[in-house]
């Protein structure tokens, strides 16, 4: 049996440190469980609280870890699941709650981590209209956001994971949380909190829902949320700013929030500090990538003061001797290079072009790497028109050129001038580094889009070696190459009728055929 002392807390009798030692034998016996058979069979022998009480009452920390990492095993099954999270007896859930509440972090954490084994599962038996109760949801609603708060990270970060799927939940659903007076005004509360961490939770949480359909959009506006959330952003303290900043990318997402941050009065604050050469330059770095970003969606004209901004910054950066400051100007100019106007302004400043382009020769891996996914972002072709082909054309003609200066022609012959950026592409396709072929192969997978890619592909030599015969360094790479050959094959444009294209198109399929059985390694 169990007694409590004067304040409610478990203590221990005789015959409870009997059981305590027969469900710890138990638990060691059965770390393994396989399936909901044996979930079912191990609770034949011992309950939930009985198992909780155990964790409140022993002392011992490897006792603690193992029960815990039992009892999420078996919370992967729902004959687990539903009676050690979801029991609403009178006599279980102050067990619970005790865990939830505890001081030690490895058993209230339980919680949380058991939780996101089976979130619709969750969703259903506590906040869904069909089959929730109200006392269960706002019991509930009251222990996520409780975990929201909590001072440690993975406890925190959980729990944020687990409120965004419920309310992605209630969305498929057509019924919205906020509605729910007490679920708004936690959130509210929370934006307020004293602690900065805990506020940066909340404003991912509210900026990441707020993406998820324009009707929440709407709710999260009507409330005055989304201004709270997005104005602790003008935090004094650093931290905080750099947190707000990786979030705030989140708003360029969907066209409601482009729409709303361009009309937001944080977005002066943000054009401050990207160029304002006292900023932090991990903030400065990061808010340009934001603004380049909503450029490129739209969001924000590429006015002549911001275009002078960039240029400034830009010019900096790529001079720059320090690798975080290289590393913000691949990132921006990727971001940039992306719309119309800005691969204009930045082929006007070729200086500045030529050596961004030259971050792509660099020994630094990292730095090549950003540099490969940037670069395919300008060859993107979405956002683009078809009236840039020749110029992306010549863009893609300067890739692993150590030229320090470039001015684009507009009747510029494209395929005479591919040679050096293929052989470059190819050095890195057939790298011994996974990281390098991926970026390679993300270019790749965008410049086939356009005539002069497709054309000047299937022209190399190495093209069908790689594609067919070549073995995969990882599943990444190997379900890219399908992508590419599965679009090649596909392609039912001008180019089916085209006899090199048709050439070529047999041929891999032909090598395809004699090489059914080749798998990645």
């Amino acid at each position: 049996m169990c007694i409590r002392d004067r304040h409610g807390e478990l203590q221990k009798a005789p015959e409870r440190i009997f059981e305590m030692s027969r469900i710890f034998e138990e638990v060691q016996r059965r770390r393994g469980i396989r399936n909901g058979e044996e979930v079912l069979e191990f609770l034949q022998v011992f309950t939930p609280k009985q198992v909780l009480e155990h964790l409140l009452l022993t002392k011992s920390d490897e006792e603690k870890e193992q029960i815990v990492e039992f009892v999420n095993t078996v919370c992967s099954f729902r004959e687990g699941y539903v009676p050690f999270l979801l029991e609403t007896n009178k006599d279980y859930v102050p067990v619970l709650e005790q865990i939830i509440l505890n001081e030690d972090e490895t058993l209230r954490g339980l919680v949380p981590k058991a939780l996101e084994k089976q979130l619709k599962l969750f969703y259903e038996s506590v906040y869904s209209k069909s089959t929730g109760s109200k006392e269960e949801t706002e019991r509930w609603t009251k222990y996520l956001f409780h975990f929201l708060c909590d001072r440690e990270t993975p406890i925190g970060l959980s729990s944020l994971r687990i409120l965004r799927k419920v309310i992605e939940l209630s969305v498929e659903e057509n019924t919205w949380l906020l509605e729910d007076g007490a679920f708004r005004d936690l959130i509210d509360i929370c934006l307020g909190h004293d602690d900065d961490v805990t506020r940066v939770r909340v404003m991912d949480l509210v900026i990441e829902v707020s993406n998820l359909s324009e009707a929440v959009f709407i709710q999260l506006l009507k409330y005055g949320l989304l201004d709270k959330a997005v104005d602790i952003y003008n935090s004094a303290d650093l931290l905080t700013k750099l947190a707000c900043v990786e979030i705030l990318q989140k708003l360029g997402d969907t066209q409601w929030n482009r729409k709303y941050i361009s009309e937001s009065a944080v977005l002066k604050s943000l054009i401050k500090d990207a160029f304002n050469p006292h900023s932090e330059f991990y903030v400065q770095k990061n808010v340009a990538a934001l603004l380049s970003k909503l450029i490129s969606r739209g969001a924000i004209k590429l006015n002549d003061a911001i275009r002078k901004n960039f240029f400034g910054l830009l010019d900096a950066c790529t001079q720059s001797r320090f690798r975080e400051e290289n590393e913000g100007a691949i990132e921006i100019v990727g971001y940039l290079g992306s719309t119309f106007e800005g691969l204009n302004m930045l082929l006007d400043r070729s200086a500045i072009f030529m050596r961004y382009l030259a971050f792509g020769l660099s020994t630094d891996i990292n730095i090549k790497r950003k540099f490969l996914n940037s670069f395919a972002i300008i060859m993107s072709k979405e956002g683009t028109t078809p009236k840039q082909e020749n110029k992306l054309a010549f863009v893609f003609s300067l890739l692993g050129s150590n030229s320090t200066s470039a001015v684009f022609n507009e009747d510029i012959e494209y395929a005479s001038t591919t040679a050096g950026a293929f052989n470059y592409l190819f050095n890195l396709l057939l790298s011994p580094f996974d990281d390098l072929e991926i970026g390679a192969l993300g270019i790749l997978r965008e410049i086939i889009n356009y005539e002069f890619g497709l054309f000047e592909f299937t022209k190399q030599p190495k093209s069908l070696e790689y594609l067919v015969k070549s073995h995969a360094k990882s599943k990444t790479t190997f379900d890219m190459k399908n992508e590419i050959k599965e679009k090649m094959l596909n392609e039912d444009s001008k180019f089916r009728s085209a006899k090199w294209f048709g050439v070529f198109v047999n041929t891999m399929k032909e090598m395809i055929q004699q090489n059914k059985r080749a798998v990645f390694i």
